[in-house]
């Protein structure tokens, strides 16, 4: 691969941190001192609605582990030959995306509320196709007929399987977005509420809705802490398992492991060998109570030296922002790049996100920069109200006040629908393009920012195409129990969703045997593709075949998160 040269890197916009393999038990002008006070004020409200747009592509693993505020599918040992579930390869071929064979089958009853296709839908500073000007007028969207806080956890029959049975399948028939979709079942003929849900939600557009554990889920979005040994991995390009990803505040981040280092094995047995289901996840990570243990033997990526060291799972900080550099003076084959680039490599969107986000911003107008590379191959999602912070944050205040995204609910709740818009007092870089780089690990929250600048911005998607998950979900808690049931869906100011994926733009692979960002003056083999693009207007075009090596896992098996997932 050729390399950029001559990279310029200033580190001291952030540090460099990276994230999971973990456990789930089932502004200049943006002043932080005031505008960080309204944004977690929009935090405290947004967490009481519960309103996240994360995201997986299957189900809850067995005996009832999932991933931290996320569905997550049984752990094997085989690449997932279809990581994006959804089988039609046209993200968006159709404005009314309700597959229901109803005349009406779209759950909003205006069906059109934009029927002007000009992606440029912005002559008018109001441009929210809604005709309520009040898309929320109720503050408590919560339609569940039986909301937690009226449960006597004391009780048995209030939390026996049956109950909580019963519980999720009222809730699937009524505020679920597909309840008309919903088949006619008998909620105790399930083993618990999780199968239920697995077994009732409509496949064909959701593949989202799932129980997962509620104070795992707190513990994840609202504190930005979570359990297990913290890291991801993957397969690169020549098959061998590598760390995608470590934090540095977790047991495999304190041990001194690094994204690029190559698994080996695990108490004495080889990593292909190993089962990775519930059993191990079990002797690997454990609880908070009992912690798992095992023995590592990994290999280093620069020193091809092995290390072997016996790991307990613990609780540790999530840091969101991986690596945030300025760079500077690049030339590529004789090209040059006269400005300055921001990197931002983000991980989830959490509450603790704001101030992250914030520190590099501003170093990044500080720095002039001209132009941006927003890194969320691994970004699964998160709370709504930080990803209409980034967005706002890349667009600029300029944008104050225009659609972001608009949120409908079904045809039961009308007056539920909401809108996100770009926010005042955050700042302006003066971009008129973006690129993001993307893969299928990239979803919801993450797409929010990606549709939601695409009406108004250049955005450059690099990489493979996105997850697809164009929904949001509201966490109902019932006997330490979630249920995550998809409930509204987010058309942008193009009135387009992102169901089926963003495809990139310009075709590009995950580089696991380089560090994020830039190592001895070369970049990872993402960011290297992105600069090559801004250098010398270098886009590898997805082929059909070139895609569907990607959406095969051929260079990506998926990560391995909590409860055992992989994803």
């Amino acid at each position: 691969m050729n390399r950029m040269v001559n990279i310029d890197v200033d580190r001291h916009v952030g540090r460099h941190f990276s994230r999971d393999f973990s456990r789930d038990f089932s502004r200049d002008r943006f002043n932080m001192s005031e505008a960080s006070v309204f944004l977690k004020c929009l935090l405290l409200i947004t967490a009481c609605l519960g309103l996240v747009a994360c995201s997986d592509d299957s189900e809850p693993a067995p005996a009832g582990d999932s991933s931290t505020g996320e569905p997550i599918v049984p752990i094997t040992s085989e690449p997932n030959p279809n990581p994006n579930p959804n089988p039609n390869p046209n993200p968006n071929p159709n404005p009314n995306p309700n597959p229901n064979p109803n005349p009406n089958p779209n759950p909003n009853p205006n069906p059109n509320p934009n029927p002007n296709p000009n992606p440029n839908p912005n002559p008018n500073p109001n441009p929210n196709p809604n005709p309520n000007p009040n898309p929320n007028p109720n503050p408590n969207p919560n339609p569940d007929p039986n909301p937690d806080d009226v449960v006597n956890l004391d009780d048995p029959e209030q939390c026996n399987v049956a109950t909580q049975n019963q519980w999720a399948y009222n809730n699937m028939l009524d505020y679920y977005l597909f309840y008309d979709q919903v088949p006619i079942v008998d909620p105790g003929s399930f083993d618990s509420p999780e199968a239920l849900v697995r077994a009732v939600r409509f496949e064909e557009r959701d593949t989202f809705s799932h129980v997962t554990d509620a104070a795992a889920s707190s513990l994840q979005f609202d504190e930005g802490r979570e359990f297990g040994l913290g890291f991801l991995w993957g397969y690169d390009e020549d098959d061998v398992p590598r760390l995608a990803r470590v934090t540095r505040s977790s047991p495999f981040g304190l041990a001194g492991f690094e994204r690029g280092d190559i698994l080996v094995s695990v108490d004495g047995v080889a990593w292909d060998e190993l089962t990775l289901d519930v059993a191990f996840t079990d002797k690997v990570i454990g609880s908070p109570d009992a912690p798992g243990n095992a023995e590592w033997v990994l290999r280093k990526r620069d020193t091809n030296e092995l290390i072997e060291l016996s790991i307990t799972a613990a609780e540790y900080d999530i840091n969101t922002v991986l690596s945030s550099l300025l760079l500077s003076n690049i030339t590529f084959n004789g090209n040059s790049f006269p400005g300055t680039v921001g990197y931002l490599a983000f991980s989830r969107f959490l509450n603790t996100s704001i101030d992250e986000l914030d520190n590099s911003f501003r170093s990044f107008r500080n720095a002039g920069i001209t132009e941006l590379v927003l890194d969320m191959r691994y970004n699964r999602g998160g709370r709504i109200v930080v990803a209409e912070l980034l967005t706002s944050l890349i667009g600029g205040e300029s944008k104050a006040g225009q659609l972001m995204l608009e949120y409908r609910y079904n045809d039961k709740y009308p007056q539920n629908n909401f809108t996100l818009s770009f926010l005042d007092g955050v700042g302006d870089l003066g971009l008129s393009r973006v690129i993001v780089l993307t893969g299928p690990n990239t979803a919801s929250a993450s797409e929010i920012v990606i549709a939601g600048l695409q009406p108004y911005m250049d955005v450059v998607t690099m990489g493979t195409t996105t997850s697809g998950k164009s929904y949001v979900q509201r966490g109902r808690d019932r006997c330490g129990r979630r249920l995550n049931a998809v409930e509204a869906e987010g058309y942008n100011a193009a009135n387009e969703t992102v169901f089926g994926g963003i495809p990139a733009r310009c075709l590009a692979f995950d580089d696991l045997g380089s560090d994020f960002g830039v190592s001895a003056g070369a970049a990872e083999g993402m960011l290297d593709s992105a600069l090559q693009y801004l250098v010398a207007d270098i886009c590898n075009v997805p082929t059909t075949i070139a895609q569907q090596r990607s959406g095969a896992g051929a260079n990506w098996q998926g990560v391995y998160e909590p409860g055992g997932a992989l994803r």
